[in-house]
């Protein structure tokens, strides 16, 4: 058809060559002056053309200057002007049901109420039209360009400017009731809503641009009208005095795809009354009120919250999209529901990131909201709203909360993760029935999660060196927690996982903490401790529990777990119940006091030894061995020698104390040299030898068995060397009687002569440093030592590597 010629960028000669061959014709018709074209063919501008003055009935205006009322006509304005002085008038007016119309080439229109204006036109092209200034009296809306009932037809490549002024602001591009529309490269700047575009199907608008209007794209449809398969892609809106975008009362598809809203005094992106649009991979910017908006109201202008009525929405997705700097919310949705906001990206908000009021069955998914002046992800709703899924959503870096609920029901909030918030991870306010599952909260200012007046239920939660604050003014609000870990911020690899049933009559905070100083004695920390404060006197927890893996307890009895309670420095045990088949221990109606944790009772593992310090003397060292001597062979040129070579190192890791034992048994008191009375003891009466760095050894001793790890941890020495502590204590289940006590299950090194003295490995604490380890052997009473002589103890201990570095031992002793 002809507009597809005009379209392509044929020059104006070729193309009414082309439409002439079409119609039979042979000439163009230059214009001279305003008239009616009432037949088809060509049509050119000769010269400038001023006002109008053909009568157009058919409108509410008075007057036209190019009036068409023929279908096959192509009016190419050849370079020439039109300019108006008269109200009430249209530069260019196709009347109704007209067909192949072609319009281009215009490069000036000016003052005219609308510069184009068609009605009921089909296969129209509006090609290279630039517009300025439209004016009309007070009451009249002014257009640039005004398309009604168009189909198959193309408005493009036209620049419209200033068409606001003098009468109702109206629009820069105005397309209504059309089917199978392109509407792409024009350029819009001040006219109202710059492009105005409603009850359309099919159509095709991309690559235009909107500036300085009131809304860049306003798409609608009006009551009773169905409209489908349309498609907004590439466009650029920007400096808008109302929004970027606006879709109102859409209920078909419609995709909005790869556009860029930037500096709208409102909303980048708006939704009102609108079901199954696709907004994706597009671009909000430093706009006034927030980047993209999904609500429902029934006027335009200022769509604050408040001002929002329940008319009706859904289905609609909002994803991959990306939210910049904008001054209000990232993303809203208000009264609207059953809508998509997934995968998008929303950066530095002034307001919240992501908000939800007053809807329901949403999904907020796949979101990352950083840096926001407020909340990352809020759901709030002053008439309860209920079932919103919120899953797999990162709340970082924000200044308030990570994520708030708030007077909102039945949500689920399942894989969130809150991180380095400035307040509280998750915020929950007089809710309930809210399923919280997988989330992960670390690092925020506040704590983990702040429960005030609600019902929550929270399972499978990690919270990272933050705590769980939960308060019920009005008391009776449930809180269910199933299998929520609480550990240090790093990850300490003691976490502790709990779950609680109760009914909250007040408030308390609860969180992990570091392993408190001395615990009771013969026990050690089976896991990590939890504190738990009370916020108001006489918090009672009805049900706290417990759990561990099987892994975790292998090695131990778990018939031997109990739990217990610091509370201003003292230990009590609870009256616990313990339940070794399903791993767990918990405890009913605890009164909150400060540190509980899962304690070992040590019985049969542990062992409380005594120990008294030794004196030394006849201290005889050894020199160092400098190595053998080295041996020669003698060879010659071309002589091949085959040889074996062995030598002996000195080990810079290990040495050896060995002698004999002298000593006593007394009754005497604390100081003095009397004593009460005395036994005499020797060396065949037994007893044991131990030694270690540390100085001042503090009766009783509560010791387990240690290992050639221990000793390398403590010393630093790297575990692959031939002569590290786990290739040196490479013997197991060594068992030392000292006094009543027996030491089992440690390592041990044999020396000397196989079979003669052992060191056995002792540590005083789980993970041991230096002062915390000892190392012992039993006195063999003419024992046979290193060097083939005799004595009643030999022992290894390890030494600093550096060479010049040296050890302090201390020795210690118990007689049978």
């Amino acid at each position: 058809m002809l507009h597809k010629l005009a379209k392509s960028g044929f020059g104006l000669g070729l193309v009414l060559l082309a439409f002439f061959a079409f119609s039979g014709m042979s000439f163009a018709i230059g214009i001279t002056g305003c008239q009616e074209i009432n037949s088809s063919g060509g049509y050119y501008l000769h010269n400038d053309l001023q006002d109008a003055n053909i009568s157009i009935p058919e409108t509410a205006l008075d007057y036209a200057c190019i009036k068409i009322v023929s279908s096959d006509v192509l009016f190419d304005c050849n370079g020439s002007t039109m300019n108006n002085t008269v109200n009430k008038t249209i530069a260019i007016f196709v009347n109704e049901t007209q067909d192949n119309i072609t319009i281009q080439n215009c490069p000036e229109i000016s003052n005219y109420t609308s510069a184009v204006y068609t009605i009921n036109v089909s296969n129209l092209v509006v090609d290279n039209v630039n517009v300025y200034n439209t004016s009309a009296e007070r009451k009249e809306r002014v257009y640039g360009l005004y398309i009604q009932n168009s189909t198959d037809s193309n408005i493009t490549n036209n620049n419209i400017y200033n068409t606001s002024g003098g009468g109702i602001s109206g629009a820069g591009i105005y397309v209504s009731y059309g089917n199978n529309l392109e509407i792409s490269g024009n350029y819009v700047n001040d006219s109202g809503d710059n492009f105005k575009i409603g009850s359309v199907s099919n159509a095709n608008i991309t690559n235009n641009k909107a500036e300085y209007g009131d809304t860049g794209f306003y798409v609608f449809q009006r009551t009773g009208y169905a409209y489908s398969g349309n498609t907004i892609t590439g466009n650029n809106a920007s400096h808008n005095s109302i929004d970027g975008f606006d879709l109102w009362y859409g209920n078909k598809t419609y995709t909005f795809s790869n556009n860029r809203a930037h500096n709208s005094s409102e909303y980048g992106f708006r939704l009102i009354n609108t079901s199954n649009a696709v907004v994706s991979n597009n671009w909000a910017t430093e706009n006034g009120f927030g980047g993209f908006a999904v609500e429902i109201g029934s006027g335009r202008g200022n769509a604050r919250l408040k001002d929002v009525q329940d008319v009706g929405g859904s289905n609609n997705s909002i994803v991959y999209n990306y939210a910049y700097n904008n001054n209000g919310t990232g993303i809203i949705v208000a009264s609207d529901s059953i809508n998509n906001i997934s995968h998008n990206d929303v950066y530095n908000s002034n307001g919240s990131g992501i908000y939800l009021r007053g809807t329901a069955n949403n999904t907020v998914s796949y979101n990352n909201v950083t840096y926001c002046n407020e909340s990352g992800i809020v759901i709030e709703t002053p008439s309860r709203g209920t079932n919103n899924t919120l899953m797999e959503n990162n709340a970082w870096h924000n200044k308030e909360h990570g994520f708030v609920v708030d007077y909102d029901n039945n949500n689920t909030l399942v894989e969130n993760d809150a991180y380095n918030n400035s307040m509280y991870g998750f915020y929950f306010i007089d809710t309930a029935g809210n399923n919280f599952t997988g989330n992960t909260v670390r690092d925020n200012v506040l704590g983990a999660v702040y429960s005030e007046d609600s019902n929550l239920t929270m399972r499978d939660i990690e919270i990272k060196g933050e705590k769980l604050n939960v308060s019920s003014r009005k008391g009776g609000h449930v809180l269910q927690m199933e299998n929520v870990i609480f550990d240090s911020a790093a990850g300490s690899g003691r976490a502790v996982n709990v779950s609680v049933d109760d009914v909250l009559s007040s408030g308390f905070l609860m969180g992990w903490t570091a392993e408190p100083g001395q615990l009771p004695w013969n026990y050690s920390a089976f896991g990590g401790f939890l504190d738990i404060e009370n916020t108001t006197p006489g918090v009672v927890i009805d049900n706290i529990t417990w759990h561990w893996t099987s892994a975790q307890s292998s090695g131990y009895n778990e018939s031997k777990f109990e739990l217990w309670e610091l509370s201003d420095g003292a230990w009590t045990k609870l009256n616990f119940t313990l339940d070794e088949a399903g791993n767990r221990i918990w405890v009913e109606n605890l009164t909150v006091a400060s540190q509980y944790g899962v304690l070992y009772n040590g019985t049969g593992n542990f062992s409380e030894l005594y120990l008294y310090g030794a004196n030394v003397s006849n201290v005889t060292r050894h020199g160092r061995f400098n190595g053998s001597a080295a041996q020669s062979s003698p060879t010659e040129g071309g002589n091949l020698t085959g040889i074996d070579v062995s030598s002996a190192s000195l080990t810079g890791k290990w040495a050896a104390f060995y002698g004999d034992v002298v000593g006593e048994i007394v009754l005497r008191g604390a100081s003095g040299s009397n004593y009460v009375y005395s036994w005499n003891w020797t060396a065949s009466d037994g007893g044991a030898v131990c030694v270690s760095t540390n100085s001042s050894l503090v009766n009783p001793n509560i010791v387990l068995g240690g290992t050639g790890s221990d000793i390398d941890n403590a010393w630093n020495y790297t575990a692959t060397d031939a002569d590290s502590g786990a290739n040196t204590f490479n013997q197991t289940n060594c068992t030392i009687d000292i006094g009543a006590e027996t030491v089992d299950n440690s390592s041990y090194a044999d020396t000397g002569p196989a079979g003669g003295f052992h060191t056995c490995a002792v540590r005083l604490a789980d993970n041991p440093v230096k002062d915390e380890m000892m190392f012992c052997a039993e006195i063999i009473p003419g024992g046979t030592t290193w060097d083939g002589g005799t004595g009643d103890f030999e022992l290894m201990v390890p030494a600093p590597e550096a060479v010049g570095s040296t050890e302090t031992y201390y020795f210690y002793a118990n007689l049978n």
